[in-house]
């Protein structure tokens, strides 16, 4: 259930970004870039392709697709850079393809905040292309075979992009994200042989959303 609600959650947040034309007002900036800086908050919604994970040199979990959801609050401190606080989520399901693992398939959960840096870079054109960083901390999620545990992690992601703006106030935001987290075997006692070794939670992320100036 809770993975059906995720896919239409995701599903129609982005046929509502993507489906928005940008609409351009009289007084506003190119692209996305705010016409006099300012707050914003978002959402987004996209397709997630986690790395296969190597358990070690015989056993290997391929992971299928998964889905992102998340949310940002930022602002534009300096001419074309802006800084934000990300809470975003991604999930995927796993299943032994190689060897034995010591576990049929896997649910992997990740939950993390990050804190981003973003630069808009002027074109003159409707849309702001952007590349940036972020940093923070994971909550990975590991189910499988009715064992579950969670662990934590450093966090970073890097992105690039485009904005554009909807109206005076609403902004289109598509771009591509890889995140990373690594975690420690030692939080994941209970998934005997699934994780005896530490790891890297990785997944690339193609995403869209909207950003409401405030």
């Amino acid at each position: 259930m809770a993975k059906r609600l995720e896919t239409l959650l995701a599903g129609g947040a982005l046929a509502l970004a993507l489906s928005a034309a940008p609409v351009h007002a009289d007084g506003m900036s190119s692209g996305g870039q705010a016409a006099n800086g300012g707050w914003y908050a978002g959402l987004f919604a996209g397709v997630a392709w986690p790395e296969d994970w190597d358990l070690n040199e015989v056993d290997r979990i391929e992971m299928d697709t998964g889905f992102a959801l998340g949310g940002v609050v930022g602002t534009q401190v300096r001419d074309n850079v802006r800084v934000e606080l990300e809470v975003s989520n991604w999930s995927a399901d796993g299943a032994c393809t190689v060897g034995k693992c010591g576990i049929s398939a896997v649910d992997m959960d990740a939950l993390s905040v990050l804190g981003n840096a973003w630069l808009d870079i002027p074109v003159d054109a409707s849309i702001t292309p952007y590349v940036g960083a972020g940093l923070g901390i994971t909550w990975v999620a590991l189910s499988g075979d009715g064992v579950e545990d969670t662990g934590s992690g450093f966090a970073w992601q890097l992105g690039a992009g485009f904005r554009s703006n909807i109206s005076t106030n609403v902004v289109l935001d598509v771009g591509y994200r890889f995140k990373s987290a690594a975690m420690d075997q030692d939080d994941y006692n209970g998934l005997a042989g699934l994780a005896n070794a530490d790891f890297d939670a990785q997944a690339h992320v193609l995403q869209a959303g909207v950003n409401f100036r405030f």
